[in-house]
């Protein structure tokens, strides 16, 4: 699977977003890094954004594609192709065969947890798993990624980028709150943790609690063992 997801380092903004997929928490940062067409603070930070505003605050509008041109009339002309190049690999992500096929390899670990009593959601949690597992992935090929990912935001203006998102989107809706936030997620560095099984596993199970489908202490255990043979799933 990762050998067919490679297809994707060359997506180019100009494809309408896809609708209909449960929304994620971010979880895949590192995916929408390796396939930007540049690099740059100020692009990096717009190809997280509309997840890390997601993240923020669940409540408040997306940030969409078409908040784009009016982050680029704003001046944050970087800031929105980041955002337009999100919105671009996530739409060619989710029409590829390989991740409707990775997704169905992966229902069987929500079946199992399922059988134990967690009450999960299959397409949810094998959607979740495949992203977290296809960023462990390129955290194990390109070791150096994750470093340059965390440098670039720590050089980005975040809280005039804030700023310009809430006129131009009405997200976040308290631009202050926000640049505190997105500093905690990047002295958090919890993108590192990927590359142990425990590490990813924390992470899904977090983000299974904030969408209402929390694991009890056994189901925590049962996927902690389940991420071994799924990362050989997302490997090939």
């Amino acid at each position: 699977m990762g050998r067919r997801l490679a297809g994707l380092g060359g997506a180019r903004p100009g494809l309408p977003e896809r609708p209909g997929f449960d929304y994620l928490p971010g979880v895949n940062f590192l995916a929408h890094a390796w396939v930007l067409p540049g690099s740059g603070p100020e692009l990096v930070l717009g190809c997280a954004l509309p997840d890390l505003l997601g993240a923020f605050d669940r409540r408040a509008p997306r940030l969409a594609g078409e908040a784009a041109r009016a982050l680029e009339e704003a001046g944050a002309r970087e800031v929105a192709r980041g955002v337009r190049a999100h919105h671009v690999a996530d739409a060619c992500f989710h029409d590829l065969p390989a991740f409707r096929d990775g997704c169905l390899a992966l229902r069987g670990i929500a079946a199992r947890l399922v059988a134990r009593g967690e009450r999960v959601r299959g397409f949810f949690l094998s959607h979740l798993l495949l992203e977290v597992l296809l960023d462990a992935t390129l955290l194990e090929r390109e070791p150096a990624l994750v470093g340059r990912f965390y440098e670039e935001l720590g050089r980005a203006d975040v809280a005039g980028a804030a700023r310009k998102a809430s006129s131009a989107a009405g997200t976040p809706r308290d631009a202050r709150a926000f640049a505190s936030y997105f500093q905690g997620f990047v002295e958090a560095r919890f993108l590192e943790g990927y590359g142990t099984d425990e590490g990813a596993a924390l992470r899904v199970a977090r983000v299974l609690a904030r969408a209402r489908q929390p694991l009890s202490p056994s189901g925590e255990a049962l996927l902690r063992d389940e991420i071994a043979p799924a990362r050989a799933v997302v490997r090939e």
